[in-house]
């Protein structure tokens, strides 16, 4: 879609005979695009941040359950590498 508007908009500044309209309905569109593709990531982000809090609530639940405090320490390490795998950072 992106590629097919920027080729539009290109078109549009290099020939002088398009109306104005079309490139003022091209910038709409463009921005249309944008906002479309920004709501989609943000619904994907997040959901993906929701199976990740589940799946390290999911393992906490094992460790602690099925684990007594004889080899807790040698878990918690596995633990915690399976947890920075979960971890979404935003930069």
């Amino acid at each position: 879609m992106f590629i097919f508007l920027s080729r539009r908009i290109l078109t549009f500044l290099t020939d002088s005979t398009i109306p104005l309209w079309v490139g003022i309905f091209y910038a709409i569109l463009l921005g249309a695009a944008v906002l479309c593709q920004t709501l989609f990531l943000q619904a994907y982000f997040h959901r993906q941040f929701v199976v990740g809090l589940r799946f390290r609530s999911a393992i906490t639940g094992l460790v602690y359950r099925k684990v007594g405090f004889v080899f807790l320490f040698l878990i918690q390490i596995r633990f915690m590498y399976y947890l920075e795998l979960t971890i979404i950072e935003y930069s």
